[in-house]
């Protein structure tokens, strides 16, 4: 609650950021949504990348606060089994539509933009 005078309203400092290990769920829809296109999937950290695959999928979620948690930006990047070459990228961010937005989910982004992916 801020501070009214008779010359401003003084807004109070907000809350430092949180860290968090994981925030939302894009891992597992990501994951299940590449099964329903016949991929068999892993999921394993970056520091942790296996041998023996054919593709690697990265991935980097930003949310942000707006009533409840939304999918501020998502990143999905294809690389090669070894890990040394990007074959396509897809880019999800709110700020193409940040006033009417529809409370974007994982479960919302994800679907479009592997059909994009899987068409390059």
């Amino acid at each position: 609650m801020g501070i009214v005078t008779p010359f401003a309203y003084i807004v109070p400092a907000d809350d430092p950021a949180q860290n968090h290990d994981v925030i939302g769920n894009t891992a597992i829809v990501l994951k299940n949504e590449l099964e329903t296109y016949g991929i068999q999937t892993d999921i394993g950290k970056k520091s942790e990348i296996p041998n023996g695959y054919d593709l690697i999928v990265f991935y980097q979620d930003t949310w942000r606060w707006d009533f409840k948690r939304i999918l501020d930006r998502l990143e999905i990047v294809f690389v090669s089994g070894d890990g040394k070459s990007e074959i396509a990228r897809s880019t999800y961010n709110i700020y193409r539509n940040k006033d009417l937005h529809d409370f974007p989910t994982p479960e919302k982004e994800v679907p479009k933009m592997l059909k994009e992916l899987l068409k390059k």
